[in-house]
């Protein structure tokens, strides 16, 4: 998603969540070999949709999935780990 591509996904709910949240790609069935390839070729036959999930996961690494963000998540965790003992 930095690198402004759609994303072709594996089905599992975490991902499946995330992609419908930010429609920044498309989740497929991870076994799935005829869907994923269509998917592919979905991608190439639209790109202007392509570009714009692109744009979309783009926007949401700059925006919050970097580090700038995490680690205040990640600082936080520590903090709770080490305050409960």
């Amino acid at each position: 998603m930095a690198a402004g591509l759609p994303v072709i996904a594996a089905d599992f709910p975490d991902f499946a969540r995330s992609s419908k949240a930010t429609a920044a790609g498309v989740c497929v069935p991870p076994r799935d070999v005829a869907v994923i390839a269509s998917t592919i070729e979905w991608m190439f036959e639209h790109p202007a949709e392509a570009q714009e999930m692109g744009k979309r996961g783009r926007e949401l690494v700059m925006r919050s999935l970097n580090w700038e963000h995490e680690e205040q998540e990640l600082l936080g965790l520590y903090g709770r780990i080490v305050g409960a003992r």
